[in-house]
């Protein structure tokens, strides 16, 4: 699921998940996603999805939206945009929509103590009668 995850400001590592609807971002109680940060307005921006897309929309507040690092009033949010009001910045994360996982880790079997490990086979020696390989002169200036 989308969510955003406060990256800079008070309460880093906090999450909303974006459920489809409107979710507003500020730091007053009846905001759905509650900050805590003077310079935010009470209802600061919301973001919304319309037909598949995510949209973050700044809602009057006194000090602006900046969607990375622009002044913003309504714009398409894409993932890893950062979405800063006040002193805190939010990230949308929309990887987990899109389906992207990681692919397991493979670890190397385990070796235990005292057993023996198979020897690697000899080189085969090079056939009688065959050419012996050249040797590469040196140059000498």
């Amino acid at each position: 699921m989308p969510r955003l995850v406060i990256k800079k400001g008070a309460g880093v590592g906090r999450d909303k998940v974006l459920s489809g609807g409107v979710v507003v971002v500020g730091r007053g109680p009846g905001a759905d996603f509650e900050i805590e940060d003077n310079l935010a307005s009470r209802q600061h921006f919301r973001v919304m999805q319309e037909e598949g897309v995510y949209w973050v929309e700044d809602m009057g507040s006194t000090n602006g939206t900046l969607v990375n690092g622009r002044r913003t009033q309504r714009v398409q949010l894409m993932d890893g945009d950062q979405v800063q009001a006040g002193n805190t910045q939010v990230t949308f994360v929309q990887k987990d929509l899109l389906g992207v996982t990681k692919p397991p880790v493979k670890r190397p079997p385990v070796v235990k103590k005292g057993k023996a490990q198979p020897t690697p086979a000899p080189k085969a020696a090079p056939k009688k009668g065959s050419a012996p390989t050249p040797r590469k002169r040196r140059r000498r200036w």
